[in-house]
């Protein structure tokens, strides 16, 4: 039998995720049944990019301690390879929930509080947990506030404007960001698509349907609030996750009905 393959105090265990210049394993530290299972994600030697963005990640993160958000427990050198060992959420690929985008927006109270800017809001790094609760991931294209966005490389998602055009971000960046899954949450449909290079016509288009127009029978009760977090200039945004949250709450207990 082979012996397991190990890189630094981790065994790995699986494949988790292949990409051109790291990867990402399932991966156990210690002995015997209690031993504790991370996502242990590797850069090969001399992908100076790759490397880069974990450091990124771990100097902007590292110290994050919230239950929404995916805790970084180490990062370190083995021979060469660059490792970052995170929490594993082992979830199934469920649909986001309304209670989901309430935690989404708690952890993003608590990024924002430390002056960054998680600025990659979208499916991949909104993960579930076997509970069904959320787990905020992926801060390696994370920004101190006042930092410029980084250039899209090619999928829209959920940017906002003024990251598109690579502008200084703020809290308000996200909070556009969040206002587009909460979209897609409430009607399973994408409040706007397409490649970064062509998208810019339609997000200075202020006009996208609202979502009780896209759902029949969601109701009215978050057409006002989808419309402030999606608003293309930053001004007319909410100013804070938590004021979000607030207008969110006052949302639900108005009451909706949610595309199944």
């Amino acid at each position: 039998m082979k012996k397991p393959e190990r890189v630094g105090p981790y065994t790995l265990i699986s494949l988790l995720g292949d990409r051109a210049r790291s990867r990402t394993w399932l991966a156990s530290a210690g002995e015997g049944p209690t031993r504790e299972q991370v996502a242990l994600k590797l850069a090969r030697p001399k992908e100076i990019l790759i490397r880069a963005r974990i450091l990124h990640a771990v100097q902007l993160a590292a110290g994050f301690n919230h239950p929404n958000i995916v805790r970084m427990y180490e990062c370190a050198e083995a021979d060469g390879v660059l490792w970052l060992a995170s929490g594993y959420v082992h979830g199934q690929g469920h649909r986001l929930t309304l209670a989901n985008f309430r935690q989404l927006l708690l952890a993003l109270v608590h990024v924002h509080a430390n002056g960054v800017i998680h600025a990659d809001l979208r499916s991949e790094n909104l993960l579930l947990d076997e509970e069904g609760d959320l787990h905020l991931a992926n801060f390696t294209h994370a920004r101190r506030q006042g930092e410029p966005g980084m250039p899209p490389q090619s999928a829209l998602g959920n940017m906002a404007p003024e990251q598109l055009r690579g502008e200084p971000l703020d809290v308000r960046a996200d909070l556009f960001a969040a206002g587009a899954v909460l979209y897609q949450i409430l009607t399973g449909a994408a409040p706007f698509e397409g490649r970064a290079a062509t998208s810019m016509p339609q997000l200075r288009d202020a006009s996208q349907a609202a979502p009780s127009a896209v759902s029949p029978g969601l109701g009215s009760s978050f057409d006002a609030l989808i419309s402030q977090a999606l608003a293309r200039d930053r001004a007319q945004r909410f100013g804070s996750a938590f004021e979000f949250l607030s207008a969110f709450d006052s949302a639900c207990k108005r009451g909706v009905r949610p595309v199944r």
